[in-house]
């Protein structure tokens, strides 16, 4: 009742569903609309004469030094550097989502030869830490040799 109540402040409705159900009503409902927008994508890509991005590798980004001065304590999205000079203090928060990916990075069983692959998710409202605290667990899982 509470999450309830608290979603409802930010105008969330509250559906209880098991995760089977959620898939049945929802995500497979959304299928035919989520292969007709990745096709509309890749079409605007391909006309704009642009080759698609491709995340850069977080070790090259934390290498490259900040050309412009931090404004991240007047509210800035975070930069690398905002996170290696400690301006964007750590949190609680931070250390239980290092604890999780080091619970899923334990318990995965990799064949050998196949790729590691895992899913965190953080979630939170705008202007909440989002962004620094995955931009600080790439930085940590680089460091600890994860690529």
């Amino acid at each position: 009742r509470a999450r309830q109540l608290l979603l409802g402040e930010y105008n969330v409705e509250w559906i209880q569903l098991k995760t089977a159900e959620f898939i049945d009503q929802f995500l497979n409902q959304l299928r035919s609309t989520t292969s007709k927008g990745l096709t509309a994508l890749g079409a605007g890509a391909a006309s704009s004469g642009r080759a698609p991005s491709v995340p850069s590798d977080v070790s090259a980004l934390i290498a490259s030094p900040r050309t412009t001065p931090s404004i991240f304590l007047l509210g800035d999205e975070p930069d690398w550097s905002d996170i290696q000079a400690g301006r964007a203090i750590e949190r609680s928060i931070d250390s239980e989502i290092y604890t999780k990916t080091d619970e899923l990075l334990a318990h995965r069983k990799i064949p050998e030869g196949a790729k590691r692959a895992s899913l965190l998710t953080i979630t939170g409202t705008a202007g909440s830490g989002k962004s620094t605290a995955a931009m600080r667990l790439a930085m940590r899982l680089t460091a600890a040799g994860h690529v």
